[in-house]
């Protein structure tokens, strides 16, 4: 449980380009991606603090902030500070400094 929390700490941003139909790939946010109409992401700070950034109606981001949880060894529980954004859980697959893989 500490390994993922040591992971995932950070600013990672979805890399859809490579996502499989099991897993999504998350990327840290200094990546070199491709253009893109808009890309959402995901800061995990220390203490549980979440940013989390959707795609704007303009294509640009839209931080919302939130909190984060492990629950179980390769579970994050996310409830972001907006109505609109349910919570969710993400499965991580694998995480290493350059790669956040989460189950689809």
């Amino acid at each position: 449980m500490e390994a993922l929390e040591a992971c995932i700490l950070g600013h990672w941003t979805h890399s859809h380009e490579e996502d499989t139909p099991d897993a999504m790939i998350y990327r840290p946010a200094s990546y070199s991606f491709p253009p893109s109409r808009g890309r959402m992401g995901l800061e995990f700070r220390s203490g549980g603090e979440l940013i989390y950034y959707g795609i704007a109606p303009a294509d640009g981001t839209q931080p919302d902030t939130g909190h984060w949880a492990i629950e179980g060894a390769n579970r994050v529980r996310i409830v972001v500070d907006n109505a609109r954004i349910q919570p969710f859980v993400l499965e991580v697959i694998s995480c290493d400094d350059d790669m956040l893989k989460v189950r689809q």
